[in-house]
């Protein structure tokens, strides 16, 4: 995001517009990509099924719409946040990966489009790996097509170059200074697993690991830091410590 940023404020100047600029944009690409999106994915269902063409347009809409009045996609779009540019990558991304499966060219630029979301926001390592696994494993049969096979391997030998950089730099010590900062695990964070393991040292009943079992509290602590973002305290009033998502 910062080198996209880069030229604009060097043309601009440094401003509210300058630094929130691509960000807006990309906000407004994701919202149509979410159509595309939508519209791809039913298609695809629609040679299994049959799914009138009338359904799968006004589904895409209803999906489009709901984007655009998104309070979370409006939020991230218009202060300048790097992990909108990985939701717009993501969702184009993924459009080209099912546009990819009878439109061979699609396959490697949808490689391409994925691998540059990594290096938009290091989030991305909580979410794709397990959707782009999935992805393969359900269209798998498509992939490994006689006639599919050599634009598959290609698509996928792309990623992994374009996406080896940053993978190396996020999960060295440096990258994971802040998963370990905000990690459930690391009890300075934790609401729950403190007070439990102070618990289980005082008991002397010797079901106090199950009892007082600090797992339940990652549980808890994963539930409610969850549900706290969706609830209308943080959307609507108060928001958080960071001054990025306050007021």
């Amino acid at each position: 995001y910062v080198y996209l940023t880069a030229p604009i404020v060097k043309v601009f100047g440094m401003n509210e517009i300058s630094v929130r600029l691509w960000s807006g944009i990309l906000g407004v690409v994701a919202v149509i990509g979410s159509y595309l999106l939508a519209k791809e994915l039913l298609t695809v269902s629609k040679l299994r099924r049959k799914i009138l063409e009338n359904y799968i347009k006004s589904v895409s809409l209803l999906t489009m719409f709901l984007m655009a009045i998104s309070l979370w996609h409006v939020h991230f779009s218009r202060i300048g946040f790097e992990a909108n540019g990985l939701l717009t990558c993501m969702i184009i991304g993924f459009w080209l990966f099912l546009r990819g499966l009878h439109h061979k060219k699609s396959l490697v630029l949808s490689a391409i489009v994925l691998a540059i979301g990594m290096y938009f926001y290091r989030g991305v390592i909580g979410f794709l790996p397990f959707v782009g696994i999935a992805a393969v494993f359900l269209f798998y049969k498509q992939l490994a097509r006689r006639d599919y096979l050599k634009t598959t391997i290609i698509a996928g030998f792309v990623f992994v170059i374009l996406a080896t950089p940053i993978t190396i730099e996020l999960f060295s010590s440096r990258g994971l200074e802040r998963t370990e900062e905000v990690s459930i695990f690391n009890l300075k964070n934790s609401e729950h697993v403190e007070g439990i393991v102070k618990k289980q040292s005082e008991s002397k009943s010797p079901l106090s690991s199950i009892i007082y079992n600090r797992r339940i509290g990652y549980g808890l602590d994963f539930l409610t830091g969850y549900a706290s973002h969706l609830g209308p305290q943080y959307l609507f009033f108060q928001g958080d410590i960071n001054p990025r998502h306050n007021g």
